[in-house]
């Protein structure tokens, strides 16, 4: 019989056979620009909350605030954000994504979601519902058991 562990080990693998298929569109333009798994973040973070200030934005992260800016002035020379005097407060500078960058993250979703559909169009209707359901509740479970931890 197959432990749960095995079955991890085999989503692990599933998962990993995902990620060495072709990058493309935007994807392909984040790993010519040299982007990290951290600038991403800070992108979405910003699509969010546009207008943040740097240390808003490191306590999002749970990155230093020298940390931060040096992420930030990559993603600023790769023309993905700008940076904005606060009105109110002259030492502060507050962030927000370029035209650029608002239009990669767009082309980041849809290329997400193009991806994702590919994946569900091998199914049938009712594999979809299912496997959704699945992935669904093992989602759940494991939120339960971090909220859990963090009570402890």
């Amino acid at each position: 019989m197959t432990t749960s562990r095995e079955y991890a080990q085999q989503f692990i693998q599933l998962i990993d056979r995902t990620k060495r298929m072709p990058l493309d569109g935007a994807y392909a333009k984040i790993h010519e620009l040299g982007l990290s798994h951290s600038h991403l973040r800070a992108m979405f973070i910003l699509e969010h909350q546009p207008g943040l200030p740097m240390k808003d934005l490191a306590e999002a992260l749970a990155m230093t605030p020298p940390s931060v800016t040096v992420l930030t002035r990559k993603l600023e020379a790769s023309g993905l954000l700008e940076r904005l005097p606060d009105q109110v407060d002259s030492r502060r500078v507050l962030l927000q994504l370029s035209a650029d960058g608002s239009r990669m993250l767009a082309e980041m979703h849809n290329a997400h979601l193009d991806r994702f559909t590919q994946l569900l169009s091998g199914l049938s209707p009712s594999d979809q519902a299912q496997f959704l359901e699945l992935m669904n509740r093992a989602v759940e479970a494991l939120e339960r058991m971090y909220r859990e931890e963090s009570e402890v």
